[in-house]
């Protein structure tokens, strides 16, 4: 690109990661080892590893295959903080 930010301004993918049809990974993301991103989600945020993220802006909805509430409203509140 040409824009005038300096450093890292590219996604990262970890290895296992899955990233379905069209969705968007914005700016300088890291999708951690295992991580699902859904399709047509659009990733704002850092996605750890083994969690499921979907929708627009991308939100977790499982950890670790589960959908665990507590874990899941906690993950979310350290990602909206990095926004």
């Amino acid at each position: 690109g040409t824009g005038k930010d300096k450093g890292k301004r590219h996604p990262t993918i970890r290895k296992g990661a899955l990233i379905s049809a069209h969705s968007q990974i914005i700016g300088p993301i890291e999708v951690g080892e295992n991580a699902k991103v859904g399709a047509a989600a659009v990733v704002l945020a850092d996605v750890p590893a083994d969690v499921t993220v979907v929708g627009v802006p991308a939100k977790v909805v499982r950890v670790h295959g589960q959908k665990d509430d507590l874990q899941i409203r906690s993950i979310e509140h350290d990602r909206e903080e990095s926004y």
